[in-house]
């Protein structure tokens, strides 16, 4: 404790607002001393122990000389003095620097010797700050400031990618759907012919009835009116008909569907197709699977998109059962199915039947939209997004994705192929391993050395690696990057 300082006295007397301990700074209110705390001026220092209501003995700031005060910390000599709670000092900041230490305090509560240094602080890092409201931890005013900036910053930082606009990309452009065109072929069309021709005037041409072989009949008269081709037991009479192919992707697989069943289990007998296309074309050999069983099921024969020639517009086909030496053959419908050559309107527009699935996780019960490839499934998905003026091309961009297996045997990454404007190399990246179950976040990261100064769009394709068991289900899409302070 300092024994230097001069004590002269202002002869100034003024009531106790509170119980008042010596060597206390003290300001006014309503017209009473009470004890200056952190952050506030105080107009002198107590001399004595004062007890609320009495006259206290002052000595004021402008008496000149040195005081004796108490110390809240500890702190140098030389240290700047601000006010701390219950009318003590210490050198952590608050408002305005009233005293200076002539002396260290070495511990709190120490009574130390101190000068009037009035000093008002005008660096950034030296203003306290109130925050009345409490909205942050920061004291000063340098460093509330940085917070806001960065929390300035983060709010920009956020792009968000919604699922909807997402489209499916396939040999490196948006794929283009393409419908399966199916064309009934009524049974009632149906003629018979001998394998070189159709039946004579004198047999309608060969067009089937309830007398023909095969014969065309309902299935049960009245209870059942459901048309029907029925070749008796060791009947393989030829069955012939004609379909116009409009709009056939030549390219691609034909199927014809045959809906049939058998009237017992003794016989299951292929049915021999003979197809031309258009005129003067070869004949095309295929055959069903075996036609099984009393239940109508549904057996497909696949034309090879090889066997098909270009410019086709429409086909013959000839349908030969095989031996069926105990047991009818039923023929209830045939389908000829195709895809189109023009492509539809949804061009890589996602949805429930596309690869991947965009729809709902579980219907109403969980309405959440979710991408989902399904095992093996590995079609690629594309965005475009425009990039804020903001953004820093300095720093590290991130794509981030929500997203899970259906189970825990693959464990894919996400490649990315990222295209900044127009005419950028490509920019190849990938997310760590998607594994398990549970919802995580992912990250694929494009260095801040592959974005070009002046980048304004990004293109970016995902494309999934390897999971030949299990679903991959994506929730969310979106993009963090750093944000440029702007100067103009």
């Amino acid at each position: 404790m300092g024994t230097q300082a001069t004590e002269s006295m202002s002869g100034r007397s003024i009531t106790a607002g509170e119980a008042l301990e010596p060597y206390r700074c003290v300001k006014l209110s309503s017209g009473t001393l009470v004890y200056a705390d952190a952050g506030e001026a105080c107009i002198g220092v107590t001399l004595d122990y004062t007890a609320s209501g009495d006259a206290a003995a002052i000595k004021l700031i402008n008496d000149g000389g040195t005081f004796l005060i108490e110390g809240a910390d500890t702190f140098a000599v030389d240290a700047s003095l601000y006010q701390a709670n219950d009318g003590k000092i210490s050198d952590t900041s608050s408002g305005t620097s009233t005293f200076q230490a002539l002396e260290a305090c070495t511990a709190a509560g120490d009574i130390l010797e101190v000068a009037v240094a009035p000093f008002v602080a005008t660096t950034a890092a030296t203003v306290s700050i109130a925050d009345a409201g409490t909205f942050t931890t920061k004291a000063t005013v340098e460093a509330a400031e940085q917070e806001i900036y960065q929390h300035l910053l983060s709010i920009q930082q956020f792009i968000p990618i919604p699922l909807t606009t997402l489209r499916e990309a396939a040999s490196n452009q948006i794929a283009q759907f393409y419908d399966t065109k199916t064309v009934d072929v009524p049974l009632g069309t149906l003629r018979e012919t001998d394998a070189t021709n159709l039946g004579a005037i004198a047999a309608n041409g060969g067009l089937l009835a309830s007398d023909s072989t095969p014969l065309l009949d309902m299935v049960n008269g009245d209870t059942d009116s459901n048309f029907r081709v029925s070749w008796a037991a060791t009947n393989q009479d030829a069955v012939i008909f004609r379909v116009d192919l409009q709009d056939i992707d030549e390219a691609s697989d034909l199927t014809i569907t045959l809906r049939a069943a058998m009237s017992d289990t003794n016989n299951t007998p292929v049915v021999d197709i003979d197809t031309y296309f258009g005129e003067g074309d070869s004949k095309v050999s295929d055959a069903s699977a075996a036609i099984t069983g009393t239940s109508v099921a549904d057996y497909a024969i696949t034309i090879a998109n090889a066997d098909i020639p270009a410019s086709v517009d429409y086909m013959t086909v000839e349908m030969t059962p095989a031996a069926h030496a105990n047991d009818a053959l039923y023929l209830y419908q045939i389908t000829v199915s195709y895809t189109a050559a023009t492509a539809n309107y949804r061009n890589g527009v996602l949805g429930p039947n596309t690869t991947p699935i965009l729809g709902f996780t579980n219907g109403d019960t969980d309405s959440a939209l979710r991408l989902a490839w399904a095992a093996s499934n590995q079609d690629p998905i594309v965005f475009q997004t425009p990039l804020p003026p903001s953004l820093d091309t300095t720093a590290d961009l991130v794509i981030h994705l929500r997203a899970a297996m259906a189970s825990t045997n693959d464990t894919p990454t996400i490649a990315s192929d990222v295209y900044f404007n127009e005419g950028d190399t490509k920019v190849e990246d990938a997310s760590a391993a998607i594994t398990g179950a549970t919802y995580a976040e992912y990250t694929i990261t494009v260095a801040a050395a592959d974005i070009p100064s002046g980048a304004q769009t990004m293109t970016c394709e995902l494309t999934p690696g390897a999971h030949g068991t299990d679903i991959l289900y994506a929730t969310a899409l979106w993009i963090e990057h750093k944000a440029a302070i702007l100067t103009a």
